[in-house]
């Protein structure tokens, strides 16, 4: 009768681990945090997944190449590809170039990463083998270093694929996983990798974050928004860096999510001064994305902090900022809801839409996660 009890057991754990791999075939085979692990319930704290990283059969070493930004040729190629697949939109145009590109992955003083996929095919002439590869890139992916409560992290920026393949899912794995097994190999000291999902979750994947993403149109045109006396707002820059750093670090949040800002050209930061006392920060990031039906740019509002004692005032600072947005004809602004965005978010009692965005972590693992969004201060 033991022995009957024992076989079922092994069994159904067989089939259970056979309805994972049919049902979940990428992720079930990644290092993430699996909606069916059981055991993460006794740890507390983040932890490494992996201290070596692993190929799977989504390793891809002939199609995909890695390189460091800085070492990339030919970028016209991924400025082609961007600017007609990033976006499935024929509202929206996605305006980047060399220059805004080298803003994205030159914003640093750690390397940042590409990963380009471009298939080839195999002839034989004269008995020899000849490799012939595609005169145009069919997908790429690129990241950035980032810090995540101390630990170093690369932030996942793009990935997409040529007019529409037939493999495009396949594509994507090949090469995200192409990618931080290049990129864990090359910089040991890289512990995982952060990536955004709009809309869609990855299934069978829990998110370190969910949280809403509130799109409205900007209508300023007209309006005036006044500080009140001693209270103003400065662009963060180089000068104001170490106020920055100390401020974030005395934050009341559970986790931080951090770029290098000394370089970076990406985000821009806004400080809330109260005389000579650093009591808030917008943190803001460039699309590059035109909106032609508004006729308009496209701005991130990607979180926020303040130690104000009156929100109204935090508010009203946001307000002053969205001013100024108008007058560089930003007609958008997508706001997540992370940190203390709901108190700017909660100005808008009906947005334009809203959609679902997540934040996935890569090889680490948060215990306890989805984390609540007010917790999250990030820049990415």
């Amino acid at each position: 009768m033991f022995s009957i009890i024992i076989a079922v057991i092994i069994i159904t754990i067989i089939l259970y681990l056979a309805f994972i791999k049919i049902k979940y075939p990428y992720w079930s085979s990644q290092p993430v945090y699996h909606s069916y692990d059981l055991f993460n319930i006794f740890y507390s704290s983040p932890y490494v997944h992996l201290k070596q990283p692993y190929k799977s059969k989504y390793y891809d070493c002939l199609r995909v190449k890695t390189v460091k930004y800085v070492e990339l040729e030919n970028k016209h190629k991924m400025i082609e590809l961007l600017q007609t697949n990033y976006i499935e939109s024929d509202e929206l145009l996605y305006e980047i170039n060399e220059k805004s590109l080298d803003h994205i992955y030159q914003g640093s003083q750690y390397p940042c990463f590409i990963s380009v996929y471009n298939d080839q095919t195999f002839t034989y002439k004269d008995g020899k083998l000849k490799i012939n590869k595609m005169d145009y890139l069919q997908g790429v992916i690129g990241s950035k270093p980032i810090l995540f409560n101390g630990m170093n992290l690369q932030f996942v920026v793009h990935q997409c694929c040529e007019k529409n393949e037939k493999d495009n899912k396949k594509i994507n794995r090949t090469l995200l996983q192409s990618h931080v097994y290049n990129i864990m190999k090359q910089c040991p000291e890289n512990q995982g990798f952060l990536i955004r999902k709009n809309i869609d979750d990855f299934e069978g994947v829990v998110p370190f974050v969910c949280y809403d993403t509130y799109c409205v149109q900007l209508d300023y045109k007209d309006k005036k928004y006044d500080l009140p006396q001693g209270h103003f707002i400065v662009k963060g820059g180089s000068q104001h860096l170490q106020n920055i750093q100390e401020f974030i670090t005395n934050m009341q949040m559970d986790y931080k999510i951090c770029y290098d800002l000394v370089y970076d050209n990406d985000i821009i930061i806004y400080l809330y001064y109260v005389l000579e006392n650093l009591c808030g920060i917008y943190v803001l990031k460039k699309t590059h994305t035109y909106d032609e039906n508004a006729e308009g740019y496209i701005l991130e509002f990607v979180s926020s902090y303040s130690i104000l004692e009156n929100p109204g005032d935090f508010c009203v600072g946001f307000d002053y900022l969205c001013g100024l947005f108008v007058k560089e004809n930003v007609k958008k602004l997508h706001m997540h809801d992370l940190g203390h965005n709901n108190v700017c978010i909660e100005r808008w009692k009906q947005p334009t839409y809203k959609y679902k965005s997540s934040l996935y972590l890569y090889n680490v693992i948060v215990p306890r996660s989805p984390v609540q969004n007010n917790q999250v201060f990030s820049m990415s």
